[in-house]
């Protein structure tokens, strides 16, 4: 008996570019009659995807024994690369997780990924606020059940997602991430209290006769910070 497999997507144009979003295996064929049989056909592994982590650290390098350290540092390639967080801890996505334990502490930013990790007893639904207080598990914005799927995070603002099977978001299997700006670099608190043997900045001596300082730029003047991080995807270019 022949085997019959539904077309996922067919391309014509003569040139195709393809993204591979997904880690698996991937299968392109011609479907002109006979090409098939004759070999036009390739498969391809895309297993390149970083590797996740419960809590990514960054660790800049160290200055040599007599140096100092520059105020900015050169990226290396592991700054350059978003943090994958593996929702739920080592465990995965599970039933028995508290996920706001698990999400509280994390900042995440745009550009991070999630990892969902499971097994065929669950799932995972993207919804709304509403749908995810809820538990209401009709009209999901996204849903997937591939067992590991990697998100990325693309927006400011909450995401909220929760496993679709029959009482498992009622079991509190259900997760909101908030992705926020990040921290500009040196940035110190207003309220901070001066060390001991300091004194604060509206008590500092006048700058000695003949000396002057730059005045501090207004924040408006400052040049923004910027949110977006930006990652290459793999792509597959076809052209026939």
């Amino acid at each position: 008996m022949e085997m019959v497999c539904s077309l996922i997507a067919a391309y014509s144009s003569g040139s195709d570019t393809i993204t591979l979003e997904r880690p698996g295996h991937y299968y392109f064929l011609c479907g002109v009659p006979s090409h098939c049989d004759a070999g036009q056909k390739v498969e391809v592994v895309v297993n390149n995807l970083p590797t996740p982590v419960d809590s990514p650290v960054i660790c800049p390098s160290q200055a040599p024994s007599g140096s100092s350290t520059p105020s900015t540092l050169s990226p290396t390639p592991s700054a350059l690369s978003s943090p994958v967080y593996k929702v739920g801890g080592p465990g995965g996505w599970i039933i028995g997780v508290d996920y706001n334990q698990w999400s509280s502490p994390k900042e995440f930013h745009v550009g991070d990924t999630l990892l969902f990790s499971y097994n065929h007893y669950h799932n995972v639904f993207e919804f709304i606020e509403q749908g995810f207080k809820s538990c209401n598990s009709r009209s999901p914005i996204a849903d997937y059940s591939s067992g590991s799927n990697y998100l990325t995070l693309e927006r400011l603002g909450h995401y909220y997602f929760l496993c679709g099977a029959l009482g498992h978001c009622e079991s509190r299997q259900k997760v909101e991430v908030r992705v926020s700006l990040p921290t500009p670099d040196g940035f110190v608190s207003s309220s901070s209290t001066a060390p001991f043997g300091f004194s604060t900045p509206s008590t500092l001596s006048p700058a000695p006769s003949g000396l002057s300082f730059p005045s501090t730029p207004d924040p408006e003047e400052r040049p923004p910070h910027s949110t977006t991080t930006t990652i290459n995807a793999p792509k597959l270019a076809l052209v026939v």
